[in-house]
C-alpha cells in the first residue's frame, strides 16, 4: 500500500493557503484497508488467485455491517448467497463500472475477480479485524458456483465490443 499526500492551493482575496488532499493507492493483490474512520473505512481489493472464478472455496458473512462494492478496473462478479437447512442458494452479478453495490450485514457473499480487477469497498471500521464468519463450499456447490459465474461473465471480446 502507499499513501501519497498531494496539495492543492486555494486561494482568497486575502491569503493563499496550502489544503493536504490525501491519496490512498493499493498495488498489490488482495484486501487493503487504507481509511480507517471512527465509524467507517475504505479498502482496496485487488486480485488475488483465491478469488479466481475457478478458485472460490468459501463464502462469508459481516453481522454488524452492510458492505459496498465499487468496481473500478477490470471484471468482477458478485456473489450473494442465502444458507437454509445446509443448501445454498447464490445470485451472482456481473459488476458494471462506477455502479455501487451494496450486501447488507447479514448476507453470505463473495465476489470473483479478473486479475486486472480493483474493487473500492466501504464497511464499518475495523471490520476486517473482526466481524466476519466463513462457510467452506462444498465441492458440488463449488462446483455450482463456478457454472454461475461462467453464465454472466463476459469474454475480452465481448468487453472490448462494447467499450467501442
Amino acid at each position: 500500500m502507499s499513501i501519497e499526500l498531494a496539495h492543492g492551493t486555494k486561494q482568497n482575496k486575502q491569503q493563499e493557503y496550502i489544503m493536504p488532499i490525501e491519496e490512498y493507492r493499493h498495488r498489490g493483490q488482495g484486501y487493503e484497508p487504507y481509511l480507517i474512520g471512527p465509524r467507517w473505512q475504505v479498502a482496496q481489493l485487488n486480485y488475488m488467485p483465491e478469488l479466481s472464478p475457478d478458485a472460490i472455496t468459501k463464502i462469508d458473512v459481516h453481522h454488524k455491517t452492510d458492505e459496498t462494492f465499487l468496481l473500478m478496473a477490470g471484471q468482477a462478479v458478485l456473489i450473494g448467497a442465502e444458507i437454509h437447512q445446509n443448501k445454498v442458494q447464490f445470485t451472482v452479478v456481473n459488476m458494471e463500472p462506477k455502479v455501487l453495490y451494496n450486501i447488507p450485514k447479514g448476507c453470505w457473499h463473495n465476489i470473483a475477480l479478473s486479475e486486472d480487477a480493483e474493487i473500492s469497498i466501504t464497511e464499518n471500521a475495523n471490520t476486517h479485524l473482526g466481524d466476519f464468519d466463513f462457510y467452506q463450499l462444498s465441492r458440488p456447490e463449488q462446483k455450482e458456483l463456478k457454472k454461475l459465474i461462467k453464465s454472466v461473465w463476459k469474454s475480452k471480446d465481448s468487453l472490448a465490443s462494447k467499450v467501442k
